[in-house]
């Protein structure tokens, strides 16, 4: 987990080193379940993902133009691509630490059960 932390904040902000290490703790406690359970668990947990996350998001980018939005760093998409392509690193840094923030609250909030942990259920389950 470490290893993903400083990763996404020194070199990518969307790295998901530290979301699969913070699932694959909550998945060891799953390991001794029934594969029928797993899979329920998968199936329950893929429709809170698309009812929480993909309906919300789908609604919300019809109803706004997703090219004119601020991002939740605040810095328009243009300013934030010529940042990350040709600034100094410095100013990388600034945006990446916030980024990789708000990434690490996400994943332990809740992706890491809506969008990583059903896959691997799914993968407990099938070598169960």
């Amino acid at each position: 987990m470490i290893m993903g932390v400083l990763h996404g904040f020194f070199v990518f902000s969307g790295d998901i080193l530290f979301g699969y290490a913070y699932t694959g703790l909550i998945a060891v406690l799953f390991i001794k379940s029934k594969a029928k359970r797993l899979i329920k668990a998968a199936i329950i947990l893929f429709i809170l993902k698309i009812l929480l996350l993909v309906i919300p998001f789908v609604v919300f980018s019809l109803l706004n133009d997703p090219y004119t939005q601020h991002n939740f760093s605040g810095v328009s998409l243009a300013k934030l691509i010529e940042i990350k392509q040709q600034g100094l690193y410095t100013e990388f840094l600034k945006i990446n630490a916030l980024e990789n923030l708000y990434n690490v609250l996400d994943v332990v909030t809740g992706s890491a059960y809506l969008e990583f942990l059903p896959y691997i259920l799914l993968g407990i389950a099938a070598q169960n």
